[in-house]
């Protein structure tokens, strides 16, 4: 149908002379409104947006809006929970700012790598100093507000437990092309896993303290006050997670099967905030592992050591929240690992100059191989 004398258009055709009406007059509203209206919105929405025009593309591109829309984030409107082959588990180092740190052990010779899931970019990262008796290492990733930009913190173990000063730390500007080393304070252990809030990253070592790093002031510092749990039980675990903005340290039970759920509030003090009940558990020894997800936590129970072979396989139980703790039991079939990663407007493409020549990385327009457990990433799927 074409339109007539009497200026009658079709359906179509209006709802898409709306929607660039629509457009246009959004995008003659002042610069710094736009940049606040895009933060509190979906990064996978606001890259869609992208291919609208091109003042859009830029807006969508500029790296204030990445920082703004991270900093609105503490929520976690967007948050996403992810599957991979558990074979990968130990590839994937760290998630933070929506992006995702990998190590690939092959033809880079462990080098670090940042993988953006929504972008679908990646970027290697320049090659740390090496120290030969490395045992065991951790990293973090945050965001300086005051330089506007991202670093990555790096700390390791050299040697044995009981080889004093072992620990190394060092900390990499995203756009740089070297590491600094830096202080760290003195603890033994570190658990794996890590939480990023209030803009510091924070780690539980020693089994009943804090570790916190700040990011603006390049410092780790201790965490004041830990809550009062029974750390370093046989019959309990203990993780910490960024749930809807705050600092929380999640409590596993498992000889009571019950969850509880401490929050750092104010940057203060602590209070219980949620107590559950873990009923899919059998009682017998059980790794777990605990994440965020939209509208909750998640937990993951791993029970090795049972009768009935079939609970080998990892059980996933759902926390919601919103709704006096309303739990669902997911039974999957396979070994898998599952990480919860916020959107991230980060473009990898602006910090890729940073490399040397002799180095090839995914935009080089296909002239390199994609390492193994990256394609892994761009496929590991959403858990709905």
């Amino acid at each position: 149908m074409t339109s007539t004398s009497s200026g009658f258009q079709p359906a179509a055709v209006m709802e898409k002379r709306t929607a660039a009406m629509s457009s246009s007059k959004l995008m003659e509203l002042p610069y710094e409104i736009l940049l606040l209206i895009f933060s509190k919105l979906p990064a996978r929405s606001i890259l869609q947006f992208q291919c609208v025009s091109k003042s859009s593309r830029n807006l969508v591109n500029n790296p204030a809006l990445a920082a703004m829309h991270m900093a609105a984030t503490n929520e976690h409107i967007d948050v996403e929970v992810r599957s991979l082959p558990f074979s990968y588990k130990n590839h994937l180092r760290f998630v933070s700012c929506g992006l995702l740190g990998f190590k690939y052990f092959g033809q880079v010779d462990g080098k670090l790598g940042l993988y953006n899931p929504l972008r679908r970019e990646y970027l290697w990262l320049p090659q740390p100093e090496y120290i030969h008796d490395m045992f065991s290492e951790r990293y973090g990733m945050g965001f300086d507000s005051v330089t506007n930009s991202h670093k990555i913190v790096h700390f390791l173990s050299r040697g044995f437990p009981e080889r004093p000063n072992r620990w190394v730390a060092r900390v990499h500007v995203l756009g740089t092309g070297s590491w600094r080393r830096i202080p760290l304070c003195s603890f033994t252990t570190v658990e794996v896993g890590n939480a990023y809030a209030y803009g510091e990253m924070h780690w539980l070592v020693d089994g009943n303290q804090i570790m916190s790093f700040n990011f603006r002031e390049e410092e780790f510092r201790w965490t004041i006050n830990p809550p009062p749990v029974t750390f370093r039980s046989s019959f309990a675990r203990h993780f910490l997670i960024n749930l809807r903005g705050s600092l929380a340290l999640v409590d596993v039970v498992y000889s009571e099967k019950k969850v509880e759920i401490w929050m750092y509030k104010e940057q203060k003090y602590w209070t219980k905030d949620y107590c559950m009940p873990l009923d899919c558990c059998s009682g017998g020894y059980s790794n777990f592992a605990v994440g965020a997800w939209e509208h909750g936590i998640y937990i993951i129970i791993y029970e090795d050591y049972c009768i009935d072979q079939s609970l080998k396989y990892p059980t996933v139980v759902y926390y919601d929240l919103r709704c006096d703790n309303k739990k669902e039991h997911c039974r999957y079939q396979e070994q898998l690992h599952l990480f919860s990663s916020t959107g991230s407007l980060i473009s990898l493409k602006q910090y890729d100059n940073v490399r040397t020549n002799s180095e090839k990385n995914f935009f080089d327009a296909g002239e390199c191989d994609f390492p193994e457990c990256v394609s892994e990433l761009l496929k590991a799927p959403r858990v709905k």
